[in-house]
């Protein structure tokens, strides 16, 4: 939190006796945030301040995701098109139905291949499918598949019904 946002904050606070925070407090307390709050700075270079162990857990999420992007593909030998046909109703004679499988067998090659992977798209649009029929297949479910809703909307239940 920019320190001017967190001066802001803290005279917000219903405190009795007041407590009244300025940067030169928060200077002169920098010493006692030892193991609980660091100093950060901000893009545009002002003063900052972090909760240490979300610094933590983002350096080691940077850590994971580059080893991640630097690891070999995985190699797959899996029909898609033919899982997730199973998976949803049977195919219309539309040619967007079509486009869209092609399109959703094409992300679950990718997802399945990569080491690291993003999978977005509005609400309705399969996202939640996509994945339960990549996490049922045997050798990725052994491999440890760790799945990330940012939402908090996605749960792991409705992946494998």
């Amino acid at each position: 939190m920019p320190q001017k946002d967190l001066v802001l904050a803290i005279r917000d606070l219903q405190v009795d006796p007041p407590c009244e925070v300025n940067r030169d407090v928060l200077a002169a307390v920098e010493g006692s945030f030892t193991k609980t709050i660091e100093l950060a700075s901000m893009k545009v270079g002002t003063r900052a301040y972090q909760l240490t162990y979300l610094n933590e857990i983002g350096a080691l999420i940077r850590k994971k995701v580059t080893e991640r992007l630097q690891g070999k593909r995985h190699s797959q030998n899996v029909n898609w098109r033919a899982l997730l046909d199973q998976r949803l109703p049977p195919p219309v004679q539309d040619p967007e139905e079509e486009r869209a499988r092609q399109e959703k067998a094409a992300a679950l090659k990718e997802l399945a291949e990569s080491r690291f992977a993003v999978l977005i798209g509005p609400a309705g649009t399969g996202k939640t499918t996509l994945l339960s029929v990549l996490c049922s297949q045997k050798d990725i479910a052994a491999g440890g598949v760790l799945l990330l809703a940012p939402t908090g909307k996605t749960s792991w239940s409705s992946l494998t019904r």
